[in-house]
């Protein structure tokens, strides 16, 4: 996947859009022909640089009003924020002699790119990926086409990691489904790929751009790389703001939903290559529509994800040409039953309390406060002190939590603006997996100094991705808890609680402003916590989807590779994973699919045969 400097998952679901960016395609925008208007109306696009998550750094001047030095720095400043920078890179630039190639041209190689990172240096930006292409000039009078060798992208390889850019992507562009293309696409040098249209291109398959499209996204060789679409025209009727949405229409169509508009594989990048398209205004009509600019089709596509991606139903043309700044909100996700909940706090030691409800889990939670507070049992455990009566899990989670107040267990509090946190600690006791969806928690603040600023991450050493997963700040008010929060876990690279694995989830507190007595009773209340999940129970899904396909052989080609690992693939191929399923008959796979088993076995022989022959 492209670089990702942000947190794993977005604690503020901005705008409605449940999904996280691990689950939602991209949005970058180019600055081909800025003008200098770009920089001097900051304001007038400063929502869509925040939510950008890339830019295509082209300095190619506008013909009419082009931006200066000091205007690129303004308004390459106004988007470094941004995750992912690219900048390309012409054959043509490196000589036009044609008949320089290969090591005759490693010299010019290093020069064009130590020019790159002095253009960075000058202006101020990272360069998170290069894309080379291919292109036509002339050369003292004459037309050629020049064309990268694998020679020469493998010295710009090299060179990158021996001067410190090993982090750096290599990014070819493909303009059609042509044989070079395609090999290049799936060369291992190529780390992503560019398809470079019109809107009509994708929505005609002209030059067979859908086809190479669709290629990319089921080949063996690119399925782990992204694909960036990048889109200057409509080259039809409508607008570019209307034959841009209405590609993402199609591509719903094309690649269907939950692994295709909702990947962070796909990547849509608006630019413009006329010195006529306006850059300007993201919104009309006091922020109620949008408008044929490019900063506005960006911000469409990122604010209505969840349109485009079908988590609101299928969108249609007429969805895609309206201008109307409708803010669609998906159907809330489906988190399915709680594994492990904290609904009454009575503890089993000190700042230990062992979870209310557990299924299939042993849970227990430990409280560490800062030096000098304390975790303590509601006093008083009333709505208007703080607790919560809601009866559910967080926003989204599981309703049947206790909804008394009455009880000192019905909640715990961090006491007098001192910081703190909880670990949460799950172990599975059933001998299977367990796909872990989402953590809930009620919380609130009882006057302004109280721990506010709540932290939740993953600890290294469990069977789920470790890491930071989301931040908030619960609301004081001197009343009910105010806020209800459930953060999904199906974005992580590895959402999976192994056959007797263990988790530990840290839940921090900090903020607070200690005061020199500790009766100021400025407390944060926390309550109703739980942590959902499916149960896995198919042996052969071994990408734990929730069901055993082709992608399960590749999965299991990369990680397990074993016999055993392929019989079992083989034995419940078409069968939903989770336990839920019904316990009809699990399909056998087809004849094809038998072919291509008894091919997989031979192979595996043969190379096992050449394994011991080594030895």
């Amino acid at each position: 996947m492209l670089v990702k400097k942000q947190p794993i998952i977005a604690a503020t679901m901005l705008l409605g859009l449940w999904a996280t960016r691990s689950q939602a395609y991209q949005v970058w925008m180019g600055t081909h022909l800025m003008e200098s208007s770009v920089a001097s109306n900051l304001g007038d696009w400063a929502l869509t640089a925040s939510l950008l998550d890339g830019v295509n750094i082209n300095r190619a001047p506008d013909d009419t009003n082009p931006a200066s030095n000091d205007d690129w720095r303004t308004i390459l400043g106004q988007v470094g924020h941004v995750s992912n920078t690219m900048t390309e890179i012409a054959r043509s630039s490196l000589t036009r002699n044609p008949s320089q190639v290969n090591e005759l041209v490693f010299d010019e190689i290093e020069a064009e790119l130590q020019h790159q990172f002095q253009l960075a240096n000058i202006f101020n930006y990272d360069i998170d990926h290069l894309m080379f292409y291919d292109n036509a000039t002339t050369y003292q009078g004459t037309q050629y086409n020049y064309s990268w060798t694998e020679t020469e992208v493998q010295y710009m390889r090299d060179w990158l990691d021996t001067n410190g850019h090993q982090d750096i992507s290599l990014m070819w562009n493909a303009r059609n489904f042509s044989q070079a293309n395609q090999n290049w696409s799936a060369n291992s040098l190529v780390d992503h790929v560019m398809i470079e249209g019109s809107a009509d291109d994708f929505l005609n398959n002209s030059n067979n751009k859908t086809t190479l499209l669709n290629w990319l996204w089921t080949n063996p060789n690119t399925i782990n790389k992204d694909v960036i679409l990048q889109i200057p025209r409509s080259e039809n009727s409508m607008t570019q703001y209307a034959s841009t949405r209405r590609v993402a229409v199609k591509l719903g169509q094309e690649l269907g939903y939950e692994n295709g508009m909702q990947s962070d594989r796909l990547v849509f990048l608006p630019v413009t290559y006329n010195d006529n398209y306006d850059y300007l205004p993201e919104t009309t009509s006091n922020g109620t529509s949008y408008t044929d600019s490019l900063t506005s089709l960006a911000l469409s596509l990122i604010e209505q994800r969840p349109l485009f991606e079908g988590r609101t139903g299928i969108p249609t043309n007429a969805l895609a040409d309206s201008f109307v700044r409708d803010v669609m909100e998906p159907m809330p996700p489906d988190y399915g039953p709680l594994i492990a909940g904290w609904e009454t706090w009575s503890e089993v030691a000190a700042d230990t309390w062992n979870a209310t409800q557990a299924t299939g889990v042993t849970a227990q939670a430990v409280g560490t406060p800062e030096a000098g507070g304390s975790w303590f049992n509601f006093n008083n455990a009333t709505v208007e002190n703080g607790a919560s009566s809601d009866g559910q899990y967080g926003a989204l989670g599981p309703t049947g939590a206790d909804s008394s107040v009455v009880l000192p267990t019905d909640g715990v509090t961090l006491s007098n603006g001192f910081d703190g946190f909880i670990d949460f600690t799950l172990t599975d006791t059933t001998g299977t997996a367990k796909a872990l969806t989402g953590f809930h928690f009620d919380l609130g603040a009882f006057r302004a100094n109280a721990a506010t600023d709540w932290e939740l991450e993953v600890l290294a050493g469990g069977d789920i991705t470790a890491g930071f997963l989301a931040t908030g700040t619960a609301t004081v008010n001197q009343g009910p808890i105010q806020d209800d929060e459930s953060i999904d876990l199906t974005g992580l690279a590895d959402s999976t609680l192994e056959a007797n694995g263990t988790v530990t989830f840290r839940l921090s507190f900090t903020g607070g402003t200690a005061p020199e007595t500790t009766a100021s009773g400025h407390h944060l209340f926390l309550d109703n916590v739980g942590v959902t999940g499916l149960t896995l129970g198919v042996p052969g899904d071994f990408d734990h989807d929730g069901d055993v396909d082709g992608a399960d052989f590749l999965a299991w080609q990369r990680n397990d590779a074993t016999p055993a690992g392929l019989a079992a693939w083989q034995s419940n191929y078409g069968a939903p994973a989770m336990l839920a399923a019904s316990a009809a008959a699990i399909p056998e796979p087809n004849a094809s699919m038998l072919v291509i088993i008894g091919i997989i076995f031979s192979l595996l022989s043969d190379r096992f045969q050449c394994n011991r022959a080594k030895r």
